[in-house]
């Protein structure tokens, strides 16, 4: 508990903005220093998409965050961890960012911080092909969301086939061997029972004649062929992991009790949650990863 008023936290956002990208920089910098290096062999890039809120700020309409990014489109933003999962930076790109893009944050990740190669994780994106043949030129891998309500008929019949079923009969998963643009990938399928209930309930509220047989099944495309199912399922789970954290709730800034302009208050945001979310991945790693987020909170 402090005797800062919450008009006051707001007006310090100006400040966090402004020593926005010095901070995680420090942050950075005094992890290695006093921890030990990153571990950079293999590193990932994930990219996580959010929606802005409509927080109430003075000249929200068309207001934009760095690099020309309008709000009304909203964002996503390029989280680059070290091979045990500790945050190294991040950084804040147009909603789907293209090949281009995403090839100057692994071409940044590689000069600023000596990664030997960077591992892309993303959901769904409109420029996979593109992202995934500039990535296989430059020697790095990616593990990407694949949408099956739009797949081929051969993958959709693969998915709902046989499976390797957990004890429990929660889970279910497999895995295959496949080409996506001209390069070697494995797809694997992890159906929940979890998901397939959420994904019910979702569907009759959207359409009630769509078809609910893939219901519940998650696909992922990735050229670490070599790597388990699970392993490949860890990774991208980073996403979930990113993406609860850093979103933003309308609830959470209306109305806002001092002036700030929408740019400024999203920058200050993404700070804060950074700071935070470095904090939290210095508790579990201390804790040998044996807790989870929530058990940590």
């Amino acid at each position: 508990t402090c005797d800062f008023t919450l008009a006051d936290t707001y007006a310090a956002f100006q400040c966090f903005a402004r020593n926005e990208r010095a901070l995680v920089a420090h942050l950075s910098k005094s992890y290695q220093a006093i921890r030990e290096p990153y571990q950079v062999n293999s590193v990932l890039l994930v990219l996580a998409s959010f929606t802005l809120a409509d927080t109430g700020d003075v000249n929200a309409t068309n207001a934009r965050l760095a690099g020309g990014i309008d709000r009304d489109e909203g964002l996503s933003m390029g989280m680059l961890l070290d091979r045990t999962g500790i945050p190294m930076t991040y950084h804040v790109t147009s909603a789907t960012p293209s090949a281009e893009e995403v090839s100057g944050l692994v071409a940044s990740a590689k000069s600023n911080f000596g990664a030997k190669r960077v591992i892309v994780v993303a959901g769904r994106t409109p420029h996979a092909r593109e992202i995934v043949e500039t990535l296989a030129e430059s020697g790095d891998g990616f593990v990407f969301f694949r949408p099956l309500e739009t797949a081929a008929f051969d993958l959709q019949a693969w998915v709902a086939s046989d499976y390797i079923t957990t004890q429990s009969g929660s889970y279910k998963v497999k895995s295959r061997t496949n080409e996506m643009a001209g390069i070697r990938v494995k797809d694997t399928v992890l159906w929940g029972r979890d998901y397939a209930k959420i994904a019910r309930k979702q569907g009759r509220a959207e359409d009630e004649a769509r078809d609910l047989a893939l219901d519940g099944y998650i696909c992922i495309s990735s050229s670490e062929t070599k790597l388990t199912a699970g392993t490949l399922f860890h990774i991208y789970r980073e996403l979930w992991r990113l993406t609860e954290p850093f979103q933003l709730l309308e609830s959470d800034f209306s109305p806002s009790p001092y002036p700030v302009a929408h740019a400024i208050h999203m920058r200050a945001h993404f700070l804060m949650c950074y700071a935070a979310f470095f904090a939290l991945r210095l508790l579990r790693s201390d804790m040998g990863w044996s807790r989870n987020a929530a058990q940590v909170a």
